[in-house]
């Protein structure tokens, strides 16, 4: 972490796109507000309500499969706080899961059009220098607590925001309540890690092979099914096992 002594009131957190930035900016307010009531949502906190923190992307992705359509903010003098994880599968399908599915509707498109977008997006993240480098280093509030230690979540990010000189209410049962409601709302990966029936983890896995030059037998057109991609990955899937296994992060008392 930071030399967080130096903060002033013009911090802001930097997050990885679907990796709960809104969640926990509405949490703040909330705590701010010494408002104990739980947000309504389905699956994306976005619209809700924000805090006296500004929150931000290091940049954000137009287009995955095209470096030219990626928009970065520059750091500035500010004090810049990271909430995120080092743990790229869990970045992924979060991203799947809150934006590309339930922002930009994905379901509507055929089985072809999702499988090569995630495809894309699970590239981009594996394989992309600066993307790592925002995202997986030099983080001072990690995001996998959440789901492994939610009371050492809430003691860190009261330390920040004290740091932080905010005027706020440090009601921990409240936090806590609201990281379960935050868990409702996202995909456990253990239900995707190596499941050759989830399209999250076709998707992942064609990326790795494709990065590594592992040679495919078979092809996928607009008329594919389910069934055809996992023809494909199958006979690799032990090996994508084994090279997802670093990069994935449980729940408690949900290890593998």
């Amino acid at each position: 972490m930071q030399n967080l002594l130096t903060m002033k009131k013009t911090s802001k957190f930097f997050f990885p796109r679907g990796h709960g930035g809104s969640w926990l900016n509405n949490l703040i307010c909330h705590l701010e507000d010494n408002d104990t009531t739980l947000p309504d949502v389905d699956v994306i906190f976005d619209y809700l309500q924000k805090s006296s923190i500004p929150f931000r992307h290091g940049f954000e992705v137009v287009d995955p499969a095209n470096s030219n359509e990626v928009k970065y903010l520059k750091k500035n003098a500010d004090i810049n706080l990271l909430f995120s994880s080092r743990f790229l599968f869990n970045h992924y399908l979060n991203d799947a899961h809150k934006i590309i599915y339930h922002i930009h509707k994905l379901d509507t498109k055929i089985i072809y059009e999702q499988y090569f977008t995630l495809t894309d997006s699970a590239t981009y993240i594996q394989n992309n220098d600066i993307y790592y480098d925002y995202y997986c280093n030099d983080i001072d509030l990690d995001y996998a607590l959440i789901f492994q230690n939610p009371n050492l979540f809430a003691d860190n990010l009261f330390e920040i925001l004290n740091l932080c000189e905010l005027q706020y209410t440090p009601n921990k049962e409240y936090v806590l309540k609201s990281i379960d409601y935050y868990k409702g709302t996202c995909e456990n990966p253990k239900n995707h890690f190596g499941n050759l029936d989830s399209l999250y983890w076709l998707g992942w896995s064609h990326a790795l092979l494709m990065s590594n030059n592992v040679e495919l037998i078979g092809t996928v057109d607009e008329t594919a099914t389910m069934q055809d991609i996992k023809k494909i990955i199958e006979p690799f899937n032990n090996q994508c096992i084994e090279w997802t296994a670093p990069q994935i992060f449980y729940w408690r008392n949900n290890e593998i």
